[in-house]
């Protein structure tokens, strides 16, 4: 069996000063889905996926393995919570991109090659009373026209920009269908007896 160990995670227990790191046993099933998010994540269009599967079966560790791979990544976490709002994502945005004017307006580009932007359990985004998650409204308007309006309706650009999820279960989730259909989604599980 392969194995990725996780140097960036490696951390001291506060009880003990033994140290433990994180470790992706790399079975059958997760080199699978390994190579479908290495092609995603080299596809220069960009592509927006999704990791499905249940709690603690290593998509988040799958995801910053991947993204490691790749110089000139850079892999931005967003923790999903109900309290999330648009305005704090852009905020992260503009806090990992160089704002540039131009002859179009302004524009957010990476600060490096690419910026992931990754949200963690974006099922847990909250909707609103009529079904609408502001976070995936803003998500699906910036995949779509590569850009988005700021609080004074100007149009700000966004170049270089790659968003990937994990969630749960897809068939019990309250996300926008329009949102989903422009998501490759890989469905993963806990590893089998034969793995």
């Amino acid at each position: 069996v392969d194995t990725y160990l996780s140097d960036e995670v490696s951390s001291t227990t506060p009880s003990s000063n033994q140290s433990y790191s994180t470790a992706l046993f790399k079975t059958a099933s997760v080199k699978s889905s390994c190579d479908l998010l290495r092609n995603l994540l080299k596809n220069p269009d960009r592509p927006a996926f999704l990791l499905c599967g249940p709690n603690g079966n290593g998509k988040s560790l799958m995801i910053n393995s991947i993204a490691a791979e790749f110089s000139g990544y850079q892999l931005v976490t967003i923790n999903c919570s109900a309290q999330l709002n648009s305005f704090q994502v852009l905020q992260i945005l503009k806090q990992n991109c160089l704002v540039v004017s131009g002859i179009r307006g302004k524009e957010y580009k990476p600060k490096q090659l690419r910026l992931i932007l990754f949200m963690k359990n974006i099922d847990l985004c909250p909707n609103d009373a009529w079904g609408t998650s502001e976070v995936i409204e803003l998500l699906l308007q910036i995949m779509n026209r590569n850009g988005f309006y700021s609080e004074n309706l100007e149009w700000i650009s966004i170049s270089g920009l790659q968003i990937c999820g994990t969630l749960m279960d897809i068939s019990k989730q309250s996300l926008s269908t329009r949102f989903l259909s422009k998501c490759n989604i890989i469905l993963t599980n806990y590893p089998t007896e034969s793995d």
